[in-house]
């Protein structure tokens, strides 16, 4: 197997953590897309309902089994790269929580 470059594997990683809990969020919605008008309807419900930074905390469940798939594949790199893209949503959470 080629070896990469540390920061092209940090950047992989970070994308892949980035990605991951988006796909959740757009399951989630494709799931419960009956009950919104729209996407901008969906955020501003669940905003209301005081809920956002408890769903992106379930939406990041997907990032442990994208952090475990690059261990398992020894990728330590792409690995500290999901512990950023997390860490970069962690941050998000934060703020969200205390606005």
């Amino acid at each position: 197997m080629k070896k990469r470059r540390p920061e092209i594997e940090l950047r992989i990683g970070a994308l892949a953590g980035i990605i991951a809990p988006l796909l959740a969020a757009l399951a989630f919605y494709l799931y419960n897309i009956n009950q919104y008008n729209g996407l901008v309807d969906f955020v501003i419900q669940i905003t209301k309902l005081g809920i956002l930074t408890e769903l992106i905390s379930l939406f990041l469940v997907p990032n442990l089994l994208v952090f475990f798939f690059f261990i398992w594949r020894n990728r330590i790199e792409a690995s500290k790269g999901v512990i950023f893209a997390t860490l970069f949503f962690g941050v998000i959470m934060v703020i969200l929580k205390f606005l």
